[in-house]
């Protein structure tokens, strides 16, 4: 063996041996030992041994994230929100104008979401959907004439997170922006909320990097990191309400951060003094498989790509269990789940486990 072999190899080998794949470990030791391949070695070195590497150099850099995104969970953990000067609100309505599934043949769905949230006096435009078709006017314009809303009406806008079914399609995200169609419109009078460092033609943007009242009742939990193995990492932020009451309501958007890291971060920034009443929005849960998408060459692709964990470690029936647990142990009254990102296995579990459940439908207000 050479004196000084690169230390990923000597990682990645330990990794092969793990796993009892005899070819990829011979080949692999060769490489390590410096000894030159045949030509049928170097072929075999191609299928066996370069996708090991491959995995391992992901795996490397999901470490490397996960320990920063741990980190960043430390350094925000002290933070709290002033529940004097935060406030409450007395009347709560949470309109769903982009998801999956609807009751209204009148109404278009999407895999993606945009919810109008009414707080009282303020109303927070909560995402805006994904408009694959790069329609305008867009799905979630249709719908909002439909339902009798105005866009001159919103006084927020609410970026759970920059994909692009939550930003109004990828033909925004890719410019680091967002856009409620597929023409863009005048939001000059509206503040959006981002997670991340993202700019608009008319709209006043503002990066929220810690938990932060953003007005009477209404807060962003913050931005929580959370490593993929896949896809580097997403950076995501839910909103919560303060209802009078009632208690706190969380809306999310995907919850790539996790149900249970979701449900802690509010209780930290509130100390726990006010208990969480409801959870409404998404979950990523898609067990067994992702919905509106078909596998993979019959690879349930989505339970690898999708997680929060390595590839070895796909999503199972447990996720879903420990995602109700977080919430039942807190014995959250309302909830309802969105289609646009969890099967409807997943959705069947939560329904069964909360007699309050809430079928979410786009057009069917939540009203508390």
């Amino acid at each position: 063996m050479t004196d000084t072999p690169p230390p990923f190899l000597e990682e990645l080998y330990k990794t092969i041996k793990q796993y009892d794949n005899k070819d990829a470990e011979e080949i692999l030791q060769k490489i390590i030992n410096g000894v030159k391949l045949t030509e049928d070695e170097l072929e075999e070195a191609f299928y066996e041994v370069l996708p090991w590497i491959s995995l391992s150099m992901l795996n490397k850099l999901y470490k490397r994230n996960k320990t920063k995104a741990e980190q960043e969970w430390e350094e925000i953990s002290s933070v709290r929100l002033d529940l004097d000067s935060w406030g409450m609100v007395e009347n709560l309505e949470i309109l769903p104008l982009i998801d999956a599934k609807t009751d209204n043949s009148d109404l278009k769905t999407e895999q993606g979401v945009s919810y109008l949230v009414k707080a009282d006096d303020t109303t927070i435009l909560f995402d805006l959907g994904i408009n694959k078709e790069r329609k305008h006017p867009s799905p979630l314009l249709h719908n909002m004439e439909v339902l009798g809303e105005s866009v001159s009406d919103i006084d927020y806008i609410f970026i759970s997170h920059p994909h692009g079914d939550h930003c109004g399609g990828g033909m925004w995200t890719r410019e680091n922006t967002f856009g409620l169609s597929a023409e863009q419109i005048d939001l000059s009078h509206a503040t959006a909320f981002t997670p991340t460092e993202m700019k608009h033609e008319t709209a006043k943007v503002k990066h929220i990097t810690q938990p932060m009242i953003l007005g009477k009742g209404i807060a962003s939990i913050g931005p929580i990191t959370q490593p993929m193995f896949f896809m580097d990492k997403t950076i995501e932020q839910a909103l919560v309400i303060n209802l009078k009451g009632k208690g706190l309501v969380i809306i999310v958007g995907c919850g790539h951060q996790s149900v249970s890291s979701i449900v802690e971060r509010t209780e930290n920034i509130v100390d726990k003094k006010v208990p969480i009443y409801a959870f409404i929005g998404g979950v990523h849960l898609p067990i067994p498989r992702f919905p509106g998408v078909n596998d993979w060459m019959e690879i349930p692709f989505y339970k690898f790509m999708g997680t929060r964990r390595p590839i070895w470690e796909p999503w199972s029936e447990k996720d879903v269990q420990d995602a109700i647990n977080s919430l039942k142990t807190r014995n959250i009254q309302k909830v309802s789940i969105s289609a646009h990102d969890s099967s409807d296995e997943s959705i069947e579990a939560f329904k069964k486990e909360f007699e309050n459940f809430i079928d979410l439908r786009v057009g069917k207000p939540i009203v508390f």
